[in-house]
């Protein structure tokens, strides 16, 4: 649960949000690895979904940072508006 916690706080800072799939992913495989064991011996397993769940949403938060950080760049703006002339070129030449 400490690695999704962490994840997460790393994940929202921007420029640094990529070295928070490391604690992500392995916090992800420790709590699937604890929910395993605690099923085996019969143990409450809230704290190790919790751990889940935070490692699931911060790899998340990092994939959709990245998709928007992506879209919103300049050079990305400038070539989908060259592409949205050009498209707009061709209709009027059809017609």
């Amino acid at each position: 649960m400490i690695f999704g916690v962490i994840a997460i706080i790393i994940s929202l800072v921007p420029y640094c949000n990529y070295f928070a799939l490391v604690p992500a992913i392995l916090g992800l495989v420790m709590g699937c690895m604890d929910v395993v064991n605690k099923r085996k011996n019969k143990e409450p397993r809230g704290l190790a979904i919790a751990g889940i769940v935070l490692n699931a949403v911060a790899i998340l938060l990092l994939f959709l940072w990245a998709f928007f950080s992506s879209m919103l760049s300049e050079d990305n703006i400038d070539s989908r508006n060259n592409f949205l002339k050009a498209a707009k070129e061709q209709d009027s030449k059809k017609f």
